[in-house]
């Protein structure tokens, strides 16, 4: 355009005789030609690089879309423990949003059972820079407690010096919870069973897997020489 200070490199797709379509980088820059001002152009065909750039960012969305609406919460973390990046589906697990948990420390989400042993726990220790995997417990905003599964790898810089710690955090809760209840209901039913004044067995292919005490006086056993026999 008139008045404009025409580009000295720029980028455009040309047509080659064929009709292929391809990506040139031309270059422009005056000169004299036989005395006379003239303006002399330099090509190059950058189609690889351009599909290498089309990839990369193809990539880096594909990330992005993995990072932010991911099932698993994702967070990074420097090495004083300070939230550094979430993604959304962490902040829904600890019910803080993305800016508050960007002011707080993993410090902030731990119970005082954390700190309870004598042995330091990497997700609490800063400068602690061993990667992990553990169960626990979050408090979250409103001070409820959900059961996670972290998983945590250090990213280290071009000097091998710990840049920031990528962590993987699953809600296990109703997993949790559910073999909590299994368990609560087998002690019931022991409890139960073992007290009771008929005698119980329970096998499987005539192999004794529990008897009580009464079954086992009834037929003159006591309870460790039934479970010690191959049938019943």
């Amino acid at each position: 355009m008139r008045g404009e200070v025409a580009p000295t490199q720029y980028e455009y797709r040309g047509v080659r005789a064929d009709g292929s379509v391809f990506w040139l980088e031309n270059r422009v820059r005056p000169i004299i030609w036989c005395g006379e001002p003239a303006i002399q152009a330099t090509v190059m065909d950058i189609s690889r690089r351009k599909k290498a750039e089309q990839a990369l960012h193809l990539s880096e969305e594909h990330f992005r879309s993995g990072f932010e609406d991911g099932p698993i919460g994702v967070c990074f973390v420097d090495c004083d423990l300070r939230f550094i990046r979430v993604n959304r589906a962490f902040c829904d697990m600890t019910g803080y949003t993305n800016d508050e948990l960007l002011n707080l420390t993993t410090l902030d989400l731990a119970l005082d059972e954390d700190f309870a042993s004598g042995s330091p726990k990497p997700d609490t220790t800063p400068h602690n820079f061993s990667d992990f995997s553990v169960r626990k417990k979050y408090v979250q905003k409103d001070k409820g407690i959900v059961w996670v599964r972290v998983s945590a790898h250090w990213i280290y810089d071009d000097d091998r010096q710990p840049a920031y710690r990528l962590t993987l955090v699953e809600n296990v809760t109703d997993r949790v919870q559910a073999r909590l209840a299994v368990e609560a209901s087998e002690r019931r039913f022991r409890n139960l069973v073992e007290g009771s004044i008929q005698g119980v067995l329970i096998h499987r292919n005539d192999r004794p897997l529990f008897v009580n005490e009464t079954w086992a006086q009834i037929f003159g056993y006591t309870a460790d020489e039934v479970h010690r026999t191959d049938s019943t």
